[in-house]
């Protein structure tokens, strides 16, 4: 059952790369298909208790990374900015949420770290080819990213819910 979810959410995950990658948008509905898979994933191989934790603390990070955007844009501004939808696409951070579910609060700190710099190195190269398009397919990106790690899951047996195993990887 374990493997079958897995592969599901990787499949997921590709239609939601491919649909960002060419369209830049996703289906609506695809984002609550990951965040119920990924917490029933989840919470199959750990506890409520667990998952709730950790998504809390996930959802907080990027609830206060939202804000601290809307902020810094609003301030620029000298006005109220809403940055859904102009800095950042209402399924970008729809993925952020639905991927907070799969990670513990220090896997999906150094996800989110990555991915961000994955979108860099992408922005850079997509600037280099002066593509006419400028709008970056960051929940794609990710998805992509989400992908390698879900199959390091399944190949290595070594899951994201736990922060020890970056803990002592990073000697801290």
């Amino acid at each position: 059952m374990e493997i079958v979810l897995l592969l599901i959410l990787i499949s997921l995950l590709g239609i939601m790369a491919w649909q960002d990658f060419v369209f830049r948008s996703i289906s609506w509905f695809l984002f609550p298909l990951l965040f119920i898979l990924s917490v029933l994933y989840n919470v199959m191989q750990t506890d409520v208790y667990i998952f709730a934790f950790n998504f809390s603390i996930n959802f907080l990070f990027v609830s206060i990374l939202l804000l601290l955007l809307s902020l810094y844009f609003s301030i620029k501004s000298k006005r109220m900015v809403n940055i859904i939808n102009k800095q950042i696409g209402l399924g970008d951070v729809l993925f952020f949420i639905s991927a907070a579910t799969f990670f513990s609060p220090v896997w999906y700190l150094f996800f989110f770290l990555f991915g961000l710099m994955l979108s860099l190195v992408f922005a850079v190269f997509f600037i280099l080819l002066k593509q006419k398009q400028s709008l970056i397919p960051l929940a794609g990106i990710m998805a992509l990213l989400q992908i390698c790690c879900t199959s390091w899951v399944i190949f290595s047996k070594q899951h994201f819910f736990y922060d020890t195993g970056i803990i002592n990887w990073l000697n801290v």
